[in-house]
């Protein structure tokens, strides 16, 4: 059976952990708890200020560590202090036309490679189809989430309430510079095959166009239904019955009624988060260590979750 991590010393280790590219020794990754939220609509007006309203609540999460922004892919890091944040944000939504233009505002703790903070929007424009898979992601530092886990789990319920997701997932993932998630796979993968509890769902949106009101990326610590994934998958009222079916599997356990030990479901105005223990784990395969309430959500969570992915490079 998997056992629960020492939460000090593995965030202690996290937080310092930076991974060098192998040819050239330069640092390319390093760990967070990342938050990503698939988006419809990428193109709808409201989406685009809401997605402006999250990143400056995200800012404001520590305004002395995230010190720059990128209102749009072709522009380049700005410092914060010397902008409107929230205004140069809206003035950029209206002024690009939403039918042809893509919105990607970003902010980061820019100049550390690669940063610990970040947040950053993709939202697609309406030409590239009324099925195209948007997204918002925040990471940030492992030990800002072991400093108080249900301030961050209270943050992402409001920002989920502000963007109306499709579904999300939160918990621990490789973090990159901006735009360069694909290029470290051979530093990447190791850590990936050794422990469960990472995420890396970067190739969800393209590979899932069309499926994304009905299959999800994935599961992790924290895991968002929308109203339409949740409907699929039955209901809330079944969504209990499975997370506990789910537990008796991994646990090894009879049946028995209500919600697994450790695990809590919260409501915000669209949709429902699953919460699989106090604290994101790691795991470790190595150990034999995959943690039980990741198990039940995933086991719970199987026949709306999207696995279809074609074997070639892209994906």
């Amino acid at each position: 059976k998997g056992t629960s991590v020492d939460q000090k010393i593995e965030y202690e280790k996290l937080d310092n952990v930076v991974i060098a590219d192998h040819c050239s020794g330069q640092p390319v990754m390093r760990f967070s708890v990342q938050l990503q939220l698939f988006l419809p609509q990428g193109a709808d007006r409201a989406t685009r200020h809401a997605a402006v309203d999250v990143l400056d609540s995200f800012r404001q999460l520590a305004p002395d560590r995230v010190t720059h922004l990128q209102p749009h892919l072709e522009n380049r890091l700005v410092p914060i202090d010397s902008v409107d944040v929230p205004a140069i944000y809206r003035a950029e939504a209206e002024r690009l036309n939403p039918q042809e233009e893509d919105f990607a505002p970003h902010v980061t703790s820019g100049p550390a490679t690669p940063p610990q903070w970040q947040a950053y929007a993709a939202l697609a424009s309406a030409e590239a189809g009324p099925e195209a898979i948007s997204v918002l992601d925040a990471a940030l530092p492992p030990s800002f989430v072991r400093a108080g886990p249900d301030r961050y789990l209270a943050q992402v319920l409001d920002w989920c309430a502000r963007l109306k997701p499709m579904h999300g997932l939160a918990g621990f993932a490789p973090i990159y510079e901006i735009g360069m998630e694909a290029n470290y796979m051979q530093e990447t993968w190791p850590f990936l095959a050794r422990f469960p509890g990472l995420n890396y769902p970067i190739p969800y949106p393209m590979a899932a166009e069309g499926q994304g009101r009905r299959k999800i990326s994935g599961t992790s610590w924290l895991t968002i239904l929308g109203e339409d994934v949740l409907a699929a998958l039955g209901g809330r009222a079944l969504l209990a019955e499975r997370l506990a079916d789910g537990w008796a599997l991994a646990a090894d356990e009879a049946p028995r009624p209500g919600l697994p030990p450790g695990m809590m479901v919260h409501d915000y105005d669209g949709g429902v988060l699953i919460r699989a223990g106090e604290h994101p784990q790691m795991g470790d395969i190595n150990m034999g260590n995959i943690p039980e309430t990741y198990r039940a959500v995933s086991d719970a969570l199987r026949p709306i979750r999207f696995e279809d992915y074609q074997q070639n490079p892209m994906d």
